[in-house]
C-alpha cells in the first residue's frame, strides 16, 4: 500500500494509471542495480545484499544491471536498513513520468486487492482506502444520468465505460460490502449488475458484448477477448452476476450469468488455460456460493471477531452478511436470515449454501466452509 500511496496518487482521488519504465533516456535506469552501486551505497552489507537479491556482475537485465530479486526470502526486517538506504540513493535518480489519469477498471481491480487484504489482514486502514477509491469513482466517474465512465483525467471524466469497468467495478463493490464497509456499496453494486444485464446482455445471443446497447452504433459490435494482463471481462462479470444474485436473491442475475456461461461452454472445453476468470465462473455456477451469517448486537466485539472468521476462512466470493437481531440489511434475500437470530442475546454465526446450513455456533473458531458433494 505505501507504493500506491507514494507513486500513484492519494486513495481519495483514485490511483494514477501507470509509470514510465524510460527514465534518463533509458530502460529501467531508475529501478535496476549493479554490485559497484550497491558497494557504494552499502560498503559493510553490500556482498550479502547482493546476494540475497541476485544483484550479480553479469546483471538480471541490460548492461550488467540487476533487478532486485528477494532469492533468500529472509524475513522482512533482516535487510530493512539496507533497503531505506537504496531507496534513499535512489531518490537522487531521475524519476520516471506518471501517467496520472484515472482509470475505472484498473482502480476498481485496485478496490478489490485493497478489500480482500484488508479481509485477510484485518487492517482497517486498508478497508478505508479501498472505499476512498470506490467514493472517487462513485462521485467522479459518472455521468449525469448516473452511467459509469471509463477515465478521469485532469479534472474531466469521460468516454462510457465499458464491460472491463462495470465488471470490475461491481467486483470491487461487492469485495467492499464483505469486507464490512458501509452497506451503500452493497446497493451501488446491484444498480451496477442491472446496467450488465440490461445494457450489455443480447438476449438473441445470449451473451455479453464489450459495450452497451445504447453506446455509439459500430459497424461491428465487439466481445472481451481472453484473459490476458487484465481478467477477461466476460468472466468478471459473470463471477459479479453470480455473486449479486446469490446476496439479494435477484434472479434475473443469476439467469443472465448462466446463459453467458452456456454460450462459451465450447471455449472452456477447447482452451480452458485461456479463460481461468471464465472458469473461475463456471466453478462458482457448479458449486454455489455460501453466505455467512452474523447475527449479533452492533458493534460487539463478538459480533466483529465472528464476521472476521468468517471473511478469514470463507472463499472470496461467498459473501459475509451481519446484522442486528430482527433486522434485514438493504439489499440482502431475506431467506438468508430466515430463522436465524442471536440465543440469549449471544452473537451467532451461521454458513449457508442453498438449503443447506451450518450449525450456529458462538465460536470464531466453529465457522468454517461448507464442504462440497
Amino acid at each position: 500500500m505505501a507504493f500506491l500511496r507514494r507513486e500513484l496518487g492519494d486513495p481519495a482521488s483514485g490511483f494514477a494509471a501507470s509509470l514510465d519504465a524510460d527514465s534518463e533516456g533509458e530502460e529501467g535506469t531508475f529501478y535496476v542495480w549493479t554490485p559497484e552501486q550497491v558497494s557504494t551505497a552499502l560498503p559493510d552489507a553490500a556482498e550479502a545484499f547482493c546476494h540475497a537479491y541476485d544483484v550479480t556482475p553479469t546483471g538480471s537485465f541490460e548492461r550488467g544491471t540487476s533487478v532486485l530479486r528477494d532469492v533468500a526470502q529472509a524475513p522482512r526486517d533482516r535487510f530493512a536498513t539496507e533497503r531505506a538506504a537504496l531507496f534513499a540513493v535512489r531518490a537522487e535518480r531521475e524519476a520516471p513520468g506518471t501517467d496520472s489519469k484515472r482509470v475505472t477498471s484498473w482502480n476498481a481491480l485496485t478496490i478489490s486487492g485493497l478489500a480482500r487484504a484488508a479481509s485477510l489482514t484485518g487492517d482497517p486502514s486498508l478497508l478505508k482506502d479501498a472505499a476512498d477509491a470506490a467514493d472517487f469513482l462513485i462521485a467522479q466517474l459518472h455521468d449525469a444520468d448516473g452511467r459509469l465512465l471509463r477515465v478521469w483525467n485532469e479534472g474531466r471524466a469521460h468516454v462510457p465505460a465499458f464491460l472491463d469497468d462495470h465488471a470490475a467495478f461491481l467486483e470491487a463493490l461487492l469485495d467492499l460490502d464483505r469486507a464490512g464497509a458501509d452497506g451503500r456499496y452493497r446497493t451501488r453494486a446491484l444498480a451496477v449488475a442491472e446496467s450488465i444485464a440490461g445494457r450489455f446482455f443480447d438476449t438473441a445471443q445470449n451473451d455479453l458484448f464489450l459495450t452497451p446497447d445504447d453506446g455509439e452504433r459500430l459497424v461491428h459490435r465487439p466481445r472481451s477477448d481472453h484473459d490476458g494482463a487484465m481478467p477477461q471481462s466476460t468472466g468478471l462479470a459473470v463471477v459479479g452476476l453470480l455473486r449479486a444474485a446469490a446476496l439479494s436473491g435477484r434472479q434475473e442475475f443469476d439467469d443472465v450469468a448462466r446463459r453467458v456461461l452456456g454460450s462459451h461452454g465450447f471455449v472452456l472445453e477447447r482452451a480452458p488455460e485461456a479463460f481461468p476468470t471464465l472458469a473461475r465462473a463456471a466453478l462458482i455456477a457448479e458449486r454455489g456460493l455460501s453466505v455467512a451469517v452474523i447475527v449479533g448486537p452492533d458493534g460487539a466485539p463478538e459480533t466483529a471477531a465472528l464476521a472476521e472468521r468468517a471473511r478469514r476462512v470463507l472463499t472470496p466470493e461467498d459473501a459475509v452478511v451481519v446484522t442486528a437481531p430482527g433486522e434485514i440489511p438493504d439489499d440482502i434475500d431475506p431467506s438468508w436470515l430466515a430463522g436465524r437470530d442471536a440465543p440469549d442475546g449471544r452473537a451467532t454465526a451461521y454458513v449457508c449454501r442453498g438449503t443447506t446450513c451450518s450449525l450456529p455456533t458462538h465460536e470464531p473458531d466453529g465457522i468454517a466452509p461448507l464442504a462440497t458433494a
